[in-house]
């Protein structure tokens, strides 16, 4: 399957601002991106936003399009609420490669989760895994 994704924080990036051209930021980061991260235009994720993307093996710039493969997809849940992260790169990821997304998000989950102890909420977010598909697929799981 491939998908076009609409960029939002281009690696290294601090800000993320939603898609739309909109000047203002739905978030500042305290480090900076590890990778290219946008959106789906079109493609509904479970929590009524855009479906989220992770873009790799390239170095696009803030609303810049990008159309790759998917080749993984990141499970992830957000405030209790599914919430995929479709990964595009050229070609499959490399077990290293494989290695440090699970990484981030289990380290991104971790700190959404210290976040919601300290604003007094039940933590509900975590990372569920990373599953390598296949680029050549003609549909997304679950579609």
């Amino acid at each position: 399957m491939i998908l076009t994704a609409l960029v939002e924080v281009p690696r290294g990036g601090f800000r993320k601002r939603e898609a739309g051209g909109s000047e203002e930021d739905s978030w500042i980061s305290p480090l900076p991106a590890p990778f290219a991260y946008g959106c789906v235009p079109g493609l509904e994720a479970p929590d009524g936003d855009a479906a989220d993307a992770v873009i790799l093996g390239m170095q696009p710039e803030a609303g810049a399009r990008v159309t790759l493969p998917v080749v993984a997809v990141v499970r992830f849940r957000d405030q209790g609420v599914s919430d995929p992260k479709w990964v595009l790169a050229p070609g499959p990821l490399p077990p290293g490669r494989m290695r440090a997304l699970a990484a981030f998000f289990r380290f991104y989950a971790l700190a959404r989760r210290l976040l919601d102890i300290l604003r007094g909420r039940r933590p509900s977010t975590r990372f569920e895994g990373v599953v390598p598909l296949d680029p050549g697929a003609d549909a997304l799981p679950g579609s």
